[in-house]
């Protein structure tokens, strides 16, 4: 009877906070496998990750739940403190963030305790953040999203021709900024009317996408490529197939995130447009295929979400979905320009300006 009262009362008390030896804190576990704050760089958890996703996972343990959860020894953490820690920081009266920045925050603690329990080093056996439950999202704000009209509006404004191109690349293709960016002229599979995504650029470094989903063909239409094919034989018609196609300063490709903030905000602010961002380009680019009725396995396809492998170069079994998608994004553009009475049409020349090394 003794012994049964005394395993009765060790499965009440908290787990694993009496194992001998188990002392780790989660500050101490975070910079001995993610981040070496002696040296700044990354430890070998953080590098298996995307290099976005390693600066916002290292932001975001330094800067909130070290300094709340640092100190403590991992596996004394409970799942109703993490909770009602988490469920503090969306409080809207209290300048709370938004739900879907406090789900990411949820993530990295969770990655945590998995790298923890995977490693076997702190004694845990449990992931205490997987049974915290966050309030549903409700109907507090409805995202606002740019208008095909809108775009066509900060286009009209772009006077340089890489920021020309970009933009209408972004819209065209839906592809992320780092895509965008990792794009070289080599990607440009002209006989098929593609891009061919096999490349990204994060943080200056050039990496593969993280996923095999992640390359990917994009087809567009015949007058997309005649825009790019203007571009590229009127203002770098030397590039080799190893120059970026938005080439920047000192052999690196443009700093789109440079671009946005210098020379795309200002514009929408005089046009009195708001929340002007490239992944809004994404969201619109597969909005105008759902408002075409385009099928969610092309828009997949086409935006890298798809989870069967594509090849490259000889796999065209949907090469002409992916047309037919890409031309009603056009038409939805060219309708957008003809509500707004604008000449030149999107894909006519690129303009006379003389390209210059630009800094951003």
């Amino acid at each position: 009877m003794e012994k049964i009262n005394r395993e009765h009362e060790a499965r009440l008390s908290p787990r694993n906070t009496s194992e001998e030896g188990n002392t780790q804190t989660i500050e101490g576990f975070f910079c001995k496998h993610y981040w070496d704050k002696e040296t700044q760089q990354y430890r070998d958890e953080l590098l298996t990750m995307k290099p976005s996703t390693r600066r916002d996972m290292k932001n975001c343990m330094l800067q909130i739940l070290i300094p709340k959860y640092g100190h403590r020894v991992m596996s004394s953490l409970q799942t109703g403190e993490i909770q009602t820690f988490l469920v503090a920081q969306m409080q809207t009266e209290l300048g709370g963030i938004s739900r879907k920045t406090v789900m990411k925050i949820k993530a990295y603690l969770s990655s945590i305790f998995s790298a923890a329990i995977r490693l076997s080093e702190t004694g845990i056996t449990r992931n205490s953040v997987l049974g915290v439950r966050l309030p549903s999202p409700g109907l507090e704000f409805t995202p606002a999203h740019l208008t095909a009209d809108q775009v066509v509006r900060i286009l009209q404004q772009l006077k340089d021709p890489s920021h020309r191109i970009a933009w209408q690349l972004a819209i065209w293709s839906g592809a992320r900024l780092g895509k965008l960016r990792g794009l070289r002229w080599g990607s440009v599979a002209w006989e098929q009317n593609a891009l061919l995504i096999q490349e990204a650029v994060w943080e200056g470094k050039s990496v593969p996408p993280k996923s095999r989903k992640g390359r990917r063909k994009i087809v567009l239409t015949a007058a997309h490529m005649r825009a790019l094919r203007e571009y590229k034989d009127k203002y770098y018609p030397g590039a080799t197939d190893q120059d970026w196609v938005l080439p920047g300063r000192k052999g690196r490709p443009l700093d789109l995130e440079a671009v946005m903030t210098k020379v795309i905000k200002p514009i929408a602010k005089r046009l009195n447009i708001s929340r002007v961002h490239w992944h809004a380009l994404r969201h619109l680019s597969n909005l105008l295929l759902l408002n075409a009725g385009v099928d969610m396995a092309v828009r997949q396809d086409r935006l890298g979400h798809t989870t069967s492998e594509v090849n490259l170069i000889y796999s065209h079994r949907n090469d002409q979905s992916q047309l037919s998608a890409a031309e009603l994004i056009d038409k939805q553009l060219a309708a957008a320009e003809a509500r707004l009475t604008v000449t030149p049409t999107c894909d006519a020349a690129l303009g006379e300006r003389k390209v210059t090394a630009v800094g951003v």
